[in-house]
C-alpha cells in the first residue's frame, strides 16, 4: 500500500474519530443542560438568585460558542493536512506519468545507431 493511501486513510480515521467524540461530549453536554434546567435549582426554586442565573445562562452560551469554534478550527486543520497530503500525490502521478511515457522511435538507420550507441 502507498504511503499517501495510508495517510489519507489515517487521516479520514483521525477525522471520524474525532467527529464521533465530539457529537458524545456535545450530547452529554445538552443531556446535561436539560436535567440541570429540570431540577428545582434551575427553576429558580432554590438558592439562585437572578444574576446567578443570567451568569450560568452566559456562561452555557460562551461554552457552546467554544465548542462550536474548537470543531471549525479542527475541521479546517483536517481540510489543511489532507491538501498537504494531497500534494506529494499528485506530484508522484506527473513524475510516474512522465517516465512511463514513450519516446518516438528513431526514423531512420543513423538515428538507430545512435541510440544503440548511448
Amino acid at each position: 500500500m502507498e504511503q499517501a493511501t495510508m495517510l489519507k486513510q489515517i487521516i479520514n480515521f483521525n477525522k471520524t474519530i474525532f467527529n464521533n467524540a465530539f457529537n458524545a461530549m456535545t450530547m452529554l453536554q445538552e443531556q446535561m443542560e436539560k436535567m440541570a434546567n429540570m431540577s428545582p435549582m434551575g427553576q429558580g426554586i432554590w438558592m439562585m438568585p437572578g444574576e446567578g442565573r443570567k451568569f450560568v445562562d452566559e456562561y452555557v452560551k460562551v461554552y457552546q460558542k467554544g465548542c462550536r469554534d474548537f470543531k471549525k478550527a479542527v475541521e479546517e486543520n483536517f481540510k489543511k493536512a489532507e491538501e498537504f497530503f494531497a500534494e506529494p500525490v499528485k506530484e508522484k502521478e506527473n513524475v510516474t506519468k512522465n517516465t512511463t511515457e514513450k519516446k518516438p522511435a528513431p526514423k531512420n538507420a543513423a538515428e538507430k545507431e545512435n541510440v544503440t550507441k548511448k
